[in-house]
């Protein structure tokens, strides 16, 4: 399955604290999510069924700037899990990043290549 999605907000934008120190999601997170949850929703051909097996996923970000590899992949691999792709990201066995900057400056996007694992 291959999914390309709009790039994550980073980690540090990801949550918040309120002045009750309660952690919150950012709206920017909730309007990521959506979006990219939509983007998922109109490219998955396959029947919808979730994976019970173990999976190796290929992670190829197309940043426009400098931004540390690993900063969206929480927010990432929640939402294959939010939409039902695997039961849960535990499955993730084999996991490969590739970082590409100012490949395409306009279309700052992740794309997302998952295998069953037998």
């Amino acid at each position: 399955m291959k999914f390309i999605l709009p790039m994550p907000p980073s980690i540090n934008q990801t949550y918040g604290i309120n002045n009750k120190s309660v952690m919150y999601k950012r709206t920017v997170v909730k309007d990521w999510e959506e979006a990219a949850g939509y983007a998922i929703l109109q490219q998955w051909k396959a029947p919808r069924i979730v994976c019970e097996f173990n999976m190796k996923v290929e992670i190829t970000w197309y940043f426009k700037t400098k931004r540390d590899i690993d900063s969206g992949i929480k927010i990432l691999l929640d939402l294959l899990q939010k939409q039902g792709i695997y039961k849960n990201d535990s499955q993730i066995v084999d996991m490969v990043m590739k970082k590409v900057l100012n490949f395409d400056e306009k279309n700052p996007r992740v794309e997302v290549d998952i295998y069953e694992i037998g």
